[in-house]
């Protein structure tokens, strides 16, 4: 994980410390983004890049937000850092997080998990009484003495029908099935949308990305200072193809490609009399013709 670390301290953090959070994802995530190690059983501090500190201000700030993103920018974990404080410092909100797989879903809600632990256990006495307790705590399904929830969602087109969601986050949404359905019937009822992926030729998101006028945020990798340096790219192109490159690595988005129009060939009969009465210049081109008087029929 290329990010900076450092051990964890002893202090605990107190109830002045938790109302400054409260107002700052951003404070929040300089102090308290942590990472589990699981061979060492302990947590480690990480220390942001200027990118995500941007990109947390840029998600916080606007209501719907559309991520285009190279491979390994972190996303992930930065909005399990995001997820964990939205249901810590809010009450009653419904979190909902949706992945190409359930699989990679999990792995998100550990990382949140991980994060709001170690919050809530290196907090003081006094802060403690405050904090909100994990009541339901599942592979797929948080609830909260605040009354936050989050939850991953399996992939399906009827998969949030039926909810209002305060926050909603499309993980890799260029890869999920029947991601323009779920987006759809879920975007009139929820209050707070994130949407990540890499491109991907055809896909409902590319066309999304370039025919929406809503927060667009790039993370490429040249904002990463460590994939920045020089031989990192190389070595990433020696492993994918030309498409993959455009797509994973440089953000390309092109458009998605037109359905061609289909037609079906009728054939019919038509008696003398009335291909008589016919006017030349109509028989001349009668496909036109017959295509009017169809166009004429349906709109009546």
């Amino acid at each position: 994980y290329l990010c900076n670390t450092r051990n964890t301290n002893n202090m605990k953090t107190n109830l002045k410390q938790h109302i400054a959070y409260s107002k700052s994802p951003e404070l929040f995530m300089k102090e308290q983004w942590f990472s589990f190690d699981a061979f060492e059983k302990s947590y480690h501090l990480l220390t942001p890049f200027d990118y995500q500190l941007d990109f947390i201000n840029s998600v916080h700030e606007n209501k719907e937000t559309l991520v285009i993103k190279s491979r390994q920018m972190h996303i992930s974990s930065m909005m399990a850092l995001y997820i964990a404080w939205y249901a810590i410092f809010n009450n009653d909100k419904r979190i909902f997080i949706v992945s190409s797989g359930l699989s990679t879903g999990r792995r998100i809600l550990e990382n949140i998990n991980h994060i709001i632990n170690n919050y809530l256990l290196n907090s003081d006495d006094e802060l403690s009484k405050s904090n909100p307790e994990i009541i339901t705590n599942g592979s797929t399904h948080f609830v909260f003495s605040n009354g936050c929830e989050i939850k991953v969602i399996a992939p399906s087109r009827t998969a949030c029908r039926g909810y209002h969601i305060d926050l909603m986050y499309f993980d890799e949404a260029a890869c999920i099935n029947g991601f323009d359905d779920i987006y759809i019937s879920t975007k009139m009822a929820t209050s707070k949308i994130i949407t990540a992926s890499t491109p991907k030729d055809d896909s409902y998101f590319n066309e999304l990305y370039l025919k929406t006028e809503i927060n667009k945020i790039i993370l490429h990798w040249k904002n990463h200072p460590e994939y920045s340096k020089e031989g990192w790219y190389e070595n990433m192109c020696s492993l994918l193809d030309n498409k993959n490159i455009d797509q994973e690595l440089d953000c390309v988005v092109n458009q998605k490609k037109e359905e061609p129009i289909k037609s079906k060939v009728i054939n019919f009969r038509i008696e003398d009399k009335i291909y008589n009465k016919i006017p030349a210049y109509k028989k001349e081109n009668m496909s036109e013709y017959l295509r009017e008087l169809i166009k004429k029929d349906i709109a009546v």
